[in-house]
């Protein structure tokens, strides 16, 4: 029988639980790929977004093994396609990000996919539909940080305003830790790449990345991200 939307959505909740006990059988049964295909099948429904989202965020996190999983099954493509669907809702925004967060440390092949995958330009839209958002900031400063390293991302970073989105966040959150701390590490990040550096000028980073570590003494990964910035 075909499953309602809110029928899908429960059952997606049910598989979060199994995936918060790190069940050993996520890839073997096919999880990632049913996620997907639910997401895919009911993209009419917000709600299966931003749980499917939530799922594959956790899913993502938990090891390689799972995120080349998910990569295989077009994961990327398909969060990131819900994310644009759905551009004012909130959950999906943030759940999304996350997933795209956890996707990207330190996995070149996400990287690109999410490159590939037109999800710069997302993750900057998130920012800048929610400047107000805390949560969404971090999010979205942590994702470009983990998805700027390949030259092709943090010229799309560029072309897309993302550097101006990072000094607005910086500017509005300046007691907020991580959002410091991983804003830093985007322009890091962007600025290994030649051709950003007058951007990274002209957006003001500058100034706020040395506020930064003024506000931050005491973190020593955020100096070191400020100071390679």
């Amino acid at each position: 029988p075909t499953l309602s939307p809110a029928d899908v959505s429960a059952c997606l909740h049910e598989l979060t639980l199994v995936v918060e006990e790190n069940h050993p059988d996520i890839n073997n049964t096919g999880t990632p790929a049913n996620i997907l295909a639910a997401m895919a099948a009911n993209m009419d429904s917000p709600y299966v977004q931003y749980t499917s989202a939530f799922l594959l965020m956790h899913i993502s996190f938990k090891s390689s093994l799972h995120k080349a999983a998910i990569r295989a099954a077009g994961g990327i493509a398909t969060v990131v396609h819900g994310m644009d669907q759905y551009a004012d809702n909130e959950k999906v925004q943030l759940y999304g990000m996350w997933f795209l967060v956890n996707m990207a440390a330190g996995d070149d092949d996400s990287q690109n996919d999410i490159g590939n995958s037109n999800g710069i330009a997302t993750i900057i839209n998130a920012i800048r539909s929610f400047p107000d958002n805390e949560a969404a900031q971090l999010a979205g400063m942590w994702a470009l940080m983990n998805a700027a390293p390949p030259k092709m991302n943090s010229a799309h970073i560029l072309a897309k305003g993302g550097i101006a989105r990072i000094a607005a966040a910086m500017r509005s959150f300046k007691k907020n830790e991580g959002i410091q701390h991983q804003a830093c590490g985007a322009l890091m990040n962007i600025a290994a790449t030649a051709n950003t550096h007058t951007s990274i000028l002209n957006a003001g980073a500058i100034p706020l990345v040395i506020d930064a570590m003024f506000t931050f003494p005491f973190n020593a990964t955020l100096q070191h991200l400020a100071s390679a910035a």
